[in-house]
């Protein structure tokens, strides 16, 4: 039988997690002199269906209650994306192997959301979300 108590471990787990978020800084500095429209369009051309992507995005965002505005979500994405190899400039097919070996990654270490019964990295899903809240002027709220 599951039981709905939070346990030692999922506790130590949430921590890290939210100390995580603290060390996301809200700023884009680290990307140069491009524009915050700059960067956002550049991770959200790495959608092949940003309508379809953006529906994803909208249903996770309405069952998870975030109220994360874009700026926000795309400074996460560049950061985890960032870490693999991707810069603004980047080509296309540089942007597309950060993203994928993201995507892998969060794979292997387990870091998915589930939405509608599919299984996502979390860095999919957030680029959904990235385009749900560009497509709906959500970008400085």
């Amino acid at each position: 039988m599951a039981s709905n108590t939070l346990t030692r471990r999922d506790a130590l787990l949430l921590g890290g997690t939210a100390l995580a978020a603290l060390a996301i800084p809200v700023s884009f500095a680290c990307f140069g002199s491009r524009s915050q429209d700059e960067i956002e369009a550049n991770i959200l051309s790495l959608l092949s269906d940003q309508p379809g992507a953006a529906d994803i995005g909208r249903q996770w965002q309405a069952k998870t209650g975030s109220a994360i505005n874009a700026r926000n979500a795309a400074i996460r994405i560049a950061k985890r994306l960032h870490a693999y190899g991707w810069r603004p400039d980047a080509d296309t097919e540089t942007a597309h192997k950060a993203l994928a070996a993201r995507v892998r990654n969060d794979f292997a270490q387990g870091d998915m959301v589930e939405i509608e019964g599919w299984h996502l990295s979390r860095t999919s899903a957030e680029l959904c979300l990235l385009a749900h809240l560009h497509m709906h002027g959500h970008s400085h709220a």
